[in-house]
């Protein structure tokens, strides 16, 4: 039996389900990148807002690590829902006992 989850291609319901592949797929990716362009920014304003209003720029690694853990929290929390989300299925299947 094959199951369709998300956008991915069909994978066995037996299959293990890999968080390292749910990482990395498409959808999660994209889903994380607008999270993290909207937290991000939002962070950026709240954290730098004052230091960028008067001309200073923040350092570049500070900017790129508020962009970094939206988009890490983002696909962490997408991947473990599709992980759980397919061990429920094959439980509910009992296709693999």
């Amino acid at each position: 039996m094959e199951v369709q989850v998300f956008n991915q291609d069909p994978i066995t319901l037996c299959s293990k389900p890999s968080f390292w592949r749910e990482v990395r797929d498409p959808e999660t990716v994209k889903r994380a990148l607008r999270v993290a362009a909207i937290v991000g920014t939002i962070l950026i304003a709240i954290n730098q807002g004052d230091a960028i209003l008067a001309g200073v720029m923040p350092p570049i690694w500070k900017i790129i690590l508020t962009y970094c853990v939206p988009y890490s929290v983002s696909s962490y929390s997408a991947a473990a829902f599709k992980v759980a989300l397919l061990k429920t299925q094959q439980a509910e299947e009992g296709a693999c006992e």
